[in-house]
């Protein structure tokens, strides 16, 4: 499991979120990108989901989302 996230990195992970969804994106897609951004390893689903505080779910269709997009 990685580290908690730092205030700063949570502040860019939100704001990538934000970003997002003011272009019209969902939220949870610029959160993942700000979020695996600011993460040195590769992380997991679980890993996701705990840094997020959401559930696997919708992360795993974003992720597949993000992917097919490139």
């Amino acid at each position: 499991m990685p580290a908690p996230l730092t205030p700063l990195q949570r502040d860019l992970v939100e704001e990538f979120g934000s970003i997002y969804e003011h272009y019209g994106f969902q939220r949870l897609k610029g959160l993942l990108v700000g979020l695996l951004l600011v993460q040195p390893d590769p992380l997991s689903l679980d890993d996701m989901a705990e840094l997020l505080a959401r559930s696997k779910g919708p992360i795993s269709t974003a992720i597949r989302d993000l992917a097919a997009t490139g």
